[in-house]
């Protein structure tokens, strides 16, 4: 027995220095016995012929024989996605970020089954299930189903599935592109006032002056849509424009300007953000608009009716003011009072004010009124202003007892002056 080599030929080529697939040595078997042997050839894009070589030895009794000899060409492999959809190799797939999605490979109508393998971004992953399917007429087919949560990252990454003979020989393979859409999210937001100028001590905007809202979002792809919202209602619409479509994630941002007045005070400005890849209810930031200002209703409580050199107890309570830092000042006529405190409490998206005023009223108080004003260093416009008056003073004496003088009321009975 000698040498028999099975080898791959190419086109135009020779024997001599061809690849060698198979090749056995030696005696293999009895005269009686026919044994079997499968080759499996790789790398079918070009053509090429199959040789069967044999070398023989010196001797009559070296004798090679080869019967029954067939092919199976295993060109064909299917991928498709989840809801049956079927890909060519090269494709692109559009997917979102955070969605599992799922693909299937296969590879029909095999003699001898497949193992199919999976590669995303060039490493391997592992398959959810692998099944082969052998039919009544002999014939078997290879499937195997992948999960995928789909992440930014996998943007741009192929993913190909890969056939194997024996676990070792690569066959076919198919590959498609991932392209990833990325839809904005309120974590990747950020609403602020773009010129805004306050600080700690007086963290809201001032009435009048022009206000710019910027609205950014970061990391998405496709760009997004911008709808601003005031108390509720529509404000505007825009689709900031790329001078073209960025293949990878984008930040984008928008600005929305108007003047508040004290009736804005507490309402919210909403920034919507939304792209082809968002769903309803859209990601959006809120911003409380806080205008600076006095308290717009101040009162004075107590009683009008007063004694001269008596303390009477005053007191104002002022609402809706902006910041906690006003501060309630009272007046007699035109002469300031002073020795009071103003205290602040929270109220709705304002402030309350409240001062203590203990008066002691004069005789020529009468007829005047108490004022009581909000206040403020940094303030120099008017301010409301309560009046509690006019106050009545009123004033009591004590009699005045004279010394008893006898003599003078006995003269007086006598008819004596």
């Amino acid at each position: 027995m000698g040498t028999l080599n099975v080898s791959r030929v190419p086109i135009g080529g020779s024997v001599t220095g061809a690849e060698v697939l198979f090749s056995r040595s030696g005696e293999q078997t009895n005269r009686t016995t026919w044994l079997e042997a499968e080759i499996c050839v790789t790398n079918l894009s070009s053509n090429f012929f199959i040789a069967f070589e044999a070398i023989r030895v010196n001797g009559r009794l070296s004798d090679i024989a080869i019967d029954d000899v067939g092919s199976q060409v295993t060109t064909y492999i299917a991928l498709f996605e989840w809801f049956g959809y079927d890909l060519s190799i090269g494709d692109i797939v559009y997917v979102s970020e955070g969605e599992h999605h799922r693909f299937t490979c296969m590879v029909p109508d095999l003699r001898t089954p497949v193992s199919l393998s999976w590669m995303l971004g060039g490493l391997e992953i592992s398959p959810d299930k692998n099944n082969n399917l052998t039919e009544s007429d002999g014939f078997t087919t290879s499937t195997s189903t992948v999960a995928i949560t789909i992440s930014e990252s996998n943007h741009g990454e192929l993913l190909q599935c890969m056939a194997f003979v024996a676990g070792i020989h690569p066959v076919v393979n198919i590959f498609i592109t991932l392209d990833v859409k990325v839809k904005p999210k309120a974590s990747n937001m950020l609403l602020y006032v773009a010129n805004w100028t306050g600080s700690d001590a007086s963290p809201g905007m001032d009435e009048g002056m022009l206000q710019y809202f910027k609205c950014e979002v970061v990391d998405i792809r496709p760009a997004a849509s911008f709808e601003w919202f005031l108390d509720g209602a529509s404000q505007r619409i825009s689709s900031p424009s790329l001078s073209e479509e960025d293949d990878w994630l984008v930040d984008v941002s928008d600005t929305w300007s108007f003047t508040p007045t004290r009736a804005n005070h507490g309402q919210e400005v909403k920034c919507v953000v939304n792209n082809t890849e968002s769903e309803e209810p859209f990601p959006s930031k809120v911003l409380t608009v806080l205008v600076n200002g006095p308290p717009d209703i101040l009162a004075i409580t107590g009683s009008p009716t007063m004694t001269a050199n008596k303390p009477s107890v005053l007191v104002c309570r002022a609402y809706t003011g902006y910041p906690d830092n006003w501060n309630l000042a009272w007046s007699n006529g035109d002469t300031p009072l002073t020795g009071t405190t103003t205290v602040s409490a929270s109220c709705g998206s304002g402030f309350m004010f409240t001062s203590t005023l203990a008066f002691t009223p004069r005789r020529e108080d009468n007829g005047n009124n108490i004022t009581c004003s909000a206040q403020k260093t940094s303030w120099t416009r008017p301010t409301e202003m309560a009046c509690f008056g006019p106050i009545d003073v009123q004033c009591k004496y004590k009699p005045t007892r004279l010394p008893y003088n006898a003599s003078y009321f006995g003269n007086r009975d006598k008819g004596s002056l």
